[in-house]
């Protein structure tokens, strides 16, 4: 009986690894979709900020305002490397480090703490910004609502609009994370269940 038990049990551990390597292909995918999606952000915010400040523009002059726009163009660029140092995290990621105190809640959009890490990535673009008064990244603000400085940290402090196809993606991940975490769950009971078996076979033999 015991040999069935652990046949039981090194198949849903198997079951398990192999959802958690589905897990990474989505992550994977996830982080490609962030990158890109931050090349664009980082463009169109910037060019927002700086339309919403016209009479900053004229002080600050054309040669100050190509130097700035280069400046931003390389951060855009940059975004892979961003999204490595800010979204390769293990604590973000359920199949790096299995969170034991997860359940069942699931996902339906992306989770705070990885968009949080986002916005700390995205603050990037105020520390350019600010450089020139475009934006205010100082800690000395009424509302921290609208603060790009929060907690010691420069971040995005607006919403942030991701795509659908972004989501979409995350909900995969999502998904997997709950099937693995029943998974955890069976593996867990086919081992009580065994070590019940045991006992009761130990007592027999007595």
């Amino acid at each position: 009986m015991s040999n069935n038990f652990d046949t039981l049990i090194s198949n849903a551990i198997s079951e398990k690894e192999n959802l958690k390597i589905k897990m990474e292909e989505y992550r994977v995918t996830f982080k490609h979709q962030i990158s890109e999606f931050s090349k664009q952000w980082f463009m169109n915010t910037a060019k927002l900020e700086i339309e919403g400040s016209p009479e900053l523009v004229k002080s600050v002059g054309i040669d100050r305002l190509r130097e700035l726009k280069r400046e931003i163009e390389n951060l855009a660029d940059n975004s892979p490397e961003l999204v490595d140092k800010y979204l390769d995290n293990e604590e973000l990621w359920w199949n790096l480090k299995e969170d034991l105190t997860s359940r069942y809640s699931s996902d339906n959009r992306i989770p705070r703490k990885i968009e949080d890490e986002i916005r700390i990535m995205f603050g990037h673009l105020g520390k350019l910004l600010s450089k020139d008064g475009f934006v205010d990244v100082s800690i000395n603000r009424e509302s921290f609502a609208t603060t790009w400085h929060l907690n010691g940290k420069i971040r995005y402090p607006f919403g942030i609009n991701f795509p659908s196809s972004i989501e979409a993606t995350y909900r995969e991940y999502s998904k997997l994370k709950i099937a693995a975490i029943e998974k955890n769950d069976e593996i867990k009971n086919l081992q009580n269940e065994k070590d019940k078996a045991d006992v009761g076979n130990l007592w027999d033999s007595l």
